[in-house]
């Protein structure tokens, strides 16, 4: 059976995106992972990847995808975006 969670940072809770700690999203992912999910729910807050109609900021494209876990082995590893 598949387990998904909603996630949401320990550290900095929404405001990681704007304040980046690759580190300790990697470390709730491995906790994540632990405990049997295979998939999570993130929560963008969206004026802050796309500030206007005509511009996506590919910084904030960057950080999700820049520390996913492996549930197989619970590694850090780079993933593209969904």
């Amino acid at each position: 059976m598949r387990i998904g969670v909603n996630y949401v940072p320990s550290q900095r809770w929404y405001y990681c995106w704007l304040d980046w700690d690759a580190a300790s999203i990697a470390r709730d992912l491995d906790a994540v992972a632990a405990l049997g999910a295979d998939h999570i729910r993130i929560q963008c807050i969206w004026p802050w990847f796309q500030p206007n109609p005509a511009w996506v900021s590919p910084a904030m494209l960057d950080r999700p995808s820049s520390c996913s876990t492996s549930p197989a082995n619970g590694t850090c590893r780079s993933a593209s975006p969904c």
